[in-house]
């Protein structure tokens, strides 16, 4: 986004499976932020959890569900700008979501910029 828009220098978009799941992403990266010492946090969209945005300032962060994230294509809309996709190191194997797996943690400890 550097050179883009004046808005941020970057922005992270994540998908979760549902609303619940777009819930609990969004907790865990606000809790994570919290813990490495961001203070300027501004969350929008938590009580609905269809598409929560993140902002903190340099980079804005927005968790959607996938049909809202297909509706709003916001890869599309900032195409000209560098994009990276980011793998989990340790994804597990099934969907099962009692699982304990958080990628917005997992992103945070060991972000790609």
């Amino acid at each position: 986004m550097r050179g883009h828009s004046t808005v941020s220098d970057m922005i992270v978009v994540a998908s979760g499976r549902s609303r619940r799941h777009v819930g609990v992403l969004a907790e865990k990266l606000i809790q994570t932020l919290k813990q490495k010492g961001v203070t300027r946090l501004f969350v929008e969209g938590q009580n609905t959890c269809n598409w929560v945005l993140v902002d903190v300032g340099s980079i804005i962060f927005h968790i959607f569900v996938p049909e809202v994230r297909a509706f709003y294509q916001l890869e599309k809309m900032w195409a000209q700008a560098s994009q990276k996709t980011y793998t989990p190191k340790n994804k597990p194997s099934s969907l099962d979501p009692t699982l304990a797996y958080h990628p917005v943690g997992e992103f945070l400890a060991s972000p790609p910029f």
